[in-house]
């Protein structure tokens, strides 16, 4: 965590720490790989095992991203952080690094049910969010449904029930949720804007 610190020379501005840049970048990178990985695999396994990485794509592999920008966005919207802010850059970095390293000890749906509680967000959204990764999770250790999307290509996508009326619409309902977190709310919503999305 300090070698991400070490490269951003203002830790803090107008009373209130900032987003870690460097360690956003890696983490929207490392979400952006997942991506890339996805396609690649499509093409060097003809197809084979579409549905399960398609599934983890939109669900899990998106949790961790999600869960990523959360950590360096507490930096800005945790206000007990900003009121230790210290006088020098290396008593800020220290303290940075603290509460990264905390933050990171967190499982990706803690840090999302914090959140959720932390800036009200609306109960349908909380709902729809942590209904659709229950859904998700009882997917997979389902062992027919797991082998059926490991089997799974994309041209049989449509006749697959577990896919079609089982991992798409819940991976909507997520999505939804995520867009009322990092979209909808206020707060969330303006860091979102202004570093993830350029």
């Amino acid at each position: 965590m300090n070698r991400y610190l070490e490269e951003d020379e203002r830790l803090s501005k107008n009373g209130r720490f900032k987003v870690p840049r460097f360690l956003l970048n890696d983490i929207v990178r490392f979400w952006r790989t997942m991506a890339v990985d996805f396609a690649s695999k499509q093409r060097e396994r003809g197809g084979e095992g579409w549905g399960i990485r398609n599934a983890k794509l939109r669900m899990s592999r998106k949790l961790i991203f999600a869960a990523g920008l959360l950590i360096c966005f507490s930096c800005v919207l945790d206000d007990e952080l900003n009121g230790q802010i210290g006088s020098s850059v290396e008593e800020n970095r220290l303290i940075l690094v603290d509460h990264l390293k905390k933050q990171t000890m967190k499982t990706p749906l803690e840090l999302l049910a914090e959140t959720v509680q932390k800036f009200s967000i609306p109960h349908e959204h909380i709902r729809k969010l942590f209904d659709s990764y229950n859904h998700f999770l009882s997917i997979l250790s389902d062992e027919a449904k797991r082998e059926e999307l490991k089997q799974l290509r994309i041209e049989d996508a449509e006749k697959s029930a577990v896919f079609h009326k089982e991992v798409r619409p819940i991976s909507t309902e997520f999505q939804v949720a995520l867009n009322a977190i990092f979209l909808d709310n206020e707060l969330i919503g303006d860091l979102t804007r202004r570093y993830a999305i350029f």
